[in-house]
């Protein structure tokens, strides 16, 4: 990250719901030393303007889901999703003994695919003591997101010669340590950059991620042409998402099934939220379908995912289709 706040619009999933095959959160042990550590020959003078400065500092670890520790910073209905997160952290000395200090934490949160907003950004700001565990208060939260507290402590001052000065920060709450070097760059500000989502996502002929093989058509000719001439392979439907509304956080989405006979639709908000996908066309009136769960579980401005949770021993299956316009028909076609 960069203190212009540019921001590299590839594609980041935001995997909502259980976040599986995330980083697993490295264990954190309060430190032995909550101490100022001093050279023998500086112990009995006074410090004055120390600063430290560090962005992308090390964090264990940098990028974390939301389903553990990072739910302490995120408003329940998007707890579950998959968060990149990044601080960049300023320090300054505001006594002449090297015990207080104030502490700036500016923190990037990427949560593509949740309202639109690309990239929050936070800042914390306040006072504090060596040894102590301080509540860092919010002073800039342009997204307007539901922050919890931001615990900070001060474990240690290495005051070196030669330039290789630095300060360790724990933040508790988030069972993280970070050491910042001596440095003085300019604080980044806040930001809420928003990333506009296509209004049309289209896929006449998408394939399932997962599932067992199935019978798929290899292009929509093969509509017209008998099952005797379709190959075989992994499952496809046809699926079909638009946007409901300027600036809409929800989409109508539809599913052609893989017979091309059963039209199913239900308005799914990007949110993750699980809606039953109802039948609206059954062009050969032959049978009853039964609702089909799904949900919007990834989207940016090239692509959306969906989860479908289909009935029986299909399960749960997952498809990512391109930003694109089209339509969805039900045709009815008969072997005989």
């Amino acid at each position: 990250m960069n203190n212009s706040n540019n921001v590299n619009l590839s594609r980041r999933k935001a995997l909502l719901g259980t976040a599986t095959g995330a980083a697993a959160v490295a264990a954190w042990h309060k430190p032995l030393v909550n101490a100022v550590v001093l050279p023998a020959h500086a112990q009995m003078t006074t410090m004055n303007n120390l600063q430290f400065f560090g962005t992308n500092v090390g964090a264990s670890p940098t990028t974390k889901n939301g389903s553990s520790p990072l739910d302490l910073i995120i408003t329940p209905a998007v707890a579950g999703m998959m968060v990149e997160q990044t601080y960049t952290i300023e320090v300054i000395q505001t006594d002449t003994e090297g015990q207080t200090f104030e502490i700036g934490v500016f923190e990037e949160m990427d949560r593509d695919g949740f309202g639109g907003v690309d990239i929050a950004q936070v800042v914390y700001r306040g006072p504090v003591s060596v040894g102590e565990t301080k509540i860092l208060p919010v002073t800039e939260n342009p997204c307007g997101i539901m922050l919890k507290d931001f615990n900070v402590e001060i474990a240690q001052v290495n005051i070196m010669e030669g330039g290789m000065s630095n300060i360790v920060l724990n933040f508790p709450n988030r069972l993280e340590m970070v050491t910042v070097p001596e440095d003085n760059q300019p604080f980044p500000t806040a930001g809420c950059i928003l990333v506009p989502l296509a209004d049309s996502y289209y896929d006449p002929m998408a394939s399932s991620d997962g599932g067992l093989g199935m019978q798929t058509r290899s292009s929509t000719l093969d509509f017209i042409i008998g099952s005797a001439h379709a190959q075989e392979g992994p499952a496809t439907f046809g699926l079909l998402a638009e946007r409901t509304g300027p600036n809409a956080t929800t989409y109508t989405v539809s599913h052609l099934n893989r017979s091309g006979d059963v039209l199913r639709s239900a308005i799914l908000d990007i949110d993750g939220t699980t809606e039953n996908l109802l039948v609206i066309a059954n062009a050969c009136e032959e049978g009853e379908f039964e609702a089909i769960p799904a949900a919007i579980v990834a989207v940016d401005q090239s692509e959306m995912e969906i989860r479908v949770d289909f009935q029986g021993e299909r399960g749960t299956q997952f498809f990512t289709i391109p930003a694109a316009s089209g339509s969805l028909m039900a045709i009815c076609i008969r072997d005989d």
